[in-house]
């Protein structure tokens, strides 16, 4: 027998497409243009709906641009749990999460830069996006790991927080300054993981 779908599961399936294709096209004018030069109307007609359904999704302006946040904070958070699923050690996880974190940088352009924008001084009207979240998402996975390794002997006492700030600037500003190279994200953790002074700390400097 063929399945048949119910006038309710066409319509809730329709509202999810609509509702991505507004996230969409938010996504990337607010990326663009930032928060306040982005109207209701653009965004709008970039999804091809109306804006009383940009509204009656999202309740405003300001509920849109904590929406389009919130839905860049959730891709994260599944692509994080499927390097804490990963097998092997600390290391090779860090250095997955290392190139899983700079590929969505590459990769996904518009929702890093909708980060950055975000990073910027803003107008007074202009939504605060939760930030502690992206924190915690990010630091959550790279203390696990360390966390993990240690119950496991591979490392000693660590400040695993202090790791994890350092871990996530030094990528984002790898990002944000354009350096590329062969291996980059496991010779990134190779110097964050031994310190300047141990042998692949040497090696890179000499790249």
């Amino acid at each position: 027998d063929r399945s048949v779908n119910s006038p309710s599961q066409e319509s809730n399936r329709g509202s999810i497409d609509v509702r991505k294709r507004i996230l969409d096209a938010a996504r990337h004018r607010f990326a663009s243009h930032g928060y306040a030069a982005t109207s209701v109307r653009q965004v709008a007609g970039d999804a091809g709906v109306t804006k009383p359904m940009v509204y009656y999704y999202f309740g405003s302006k300001a509920g849109l641009y904590r929406a389009v946040f919130d839905a860049t904070a959730t891709d994260l958070e599944a692509a994080l749990e499927t390097v804490r699923q990963d097998p092997g050690s600390a290391r090779q996880r860090l250095a997955r999460l290392a190139e899983l974190h700079l590929e969505q940088m590459q990769h996904n352009e518009k929702a890093f830069r909708l980060l950055l924008a975000a990073c910027r001084p803003s107008a007074a009207d202009e939504p605060t996006p939760n930030f502690s979240r992206l924190r915690a998402l990010h630091s959550g996975a790279v203390t696990d790991i360390l966390r993990q390794a240690q119950k496991a002997g591979e490392v000693g006492p660590v400040e695993v927080e202090l790791f994890a700030t350092v871990f996530r600037g030094a990528l984002a500003a790898l990002h944000h300054d354009g350096v590329s190279g062969t291996n980059l994200p496991q010779r990134v953790v190779d110097i964050l993981w031994e310190g300047i002074t141990g042998p692949h700390g040497h090696e890179v400097r000499q790249t």
